[in-house]
């Protein structure tokens, strides 16, 4: 995550998406390893979603935003990086 946090603070947008999906962000590793906190978890999606904006993968951008939105409703609803990937 902090891979992905850190192309996210310079603007590599395509090293986002390639980091987001590496072996250890998978759903199998996370079962693994354990899952960050659910803030630090849809803050990353966040990210993710911002950065599939920015390489046009417009679908991918609301898929990650549908999820945190089934997950954490009232917090996305306070999150301006999801207005504004929107």
């Amino acid at each position: 995550m902090k891979g992905v946090e850190d192309a996210t603070i310079v603007g590599d947008a395509r090293t986002v998406v390639r980091k987001s999906s590496e072996d250890a962000m998978s759903p199998k590793a996370r079962k693994h390893t354990g899952r960050p906190s659910d803030g630090n978890w849809n803050r990353h999606r966040l990210d993710v979603a911002r950065a599939h904006a920015r390489t046009g993968y417009l679908t991918g951008a609301m898929d990650e935003l549908a999820g945190v939105r089934h997950a954490s409703p009232e917090w996305l609803r306070h999150q301006r990086t999801a207005a504004e990937t929107m």
